[in-house]
């Protein structure tokens, strides 16, 4: 796993810090979310090398529809280091959690 997120509901964006164990390059991110429903308005990837990437693009969670793989942009694979996150109006509500897996 890259990172987990609990979604409070309040804040309208988290960043998630990838750890530094996980070592490798991929090239896909997997968003699993449980516990709510949730509007996921962007991603902004941050690279080992400093470079950034933002893809802007709205992902509704409800019902059982609930993971979406995302590509990175960079060739064969980069390494991620930081996730930001940023909500739409739906929010969850403090008990939704946002994972995030590579692939």
């Amino acid at each position: 796993m890259l990172g987990a997120q609990t979604v409070d509901g309040r804040d309208d964006s988290d960043t998630v810090r990838v750890p530094k164990d996980v070592i490798g390059m991929f090239d896909r991110i997997a968003i699993v979310v449980t516990g709510g429903d949730l509007e996921l308005s962007a991603l902004k990837l941050r690279f080992a090398g400093g470079s950034t990437a933002d893809i802007d693009h709205h992902y509704y969670f409800r019902g059982s529809d609930r993971s979406r793989i995302v590509s990175v942009p960079g060739g064969e694979g980069s390494v991620v280091r930081v996730i930001q996150l940023r909500y739409g109006k739906d929010r969850g509500g403090g008990k939704t959690r946002v994972e995030l897996w590579a692939r």
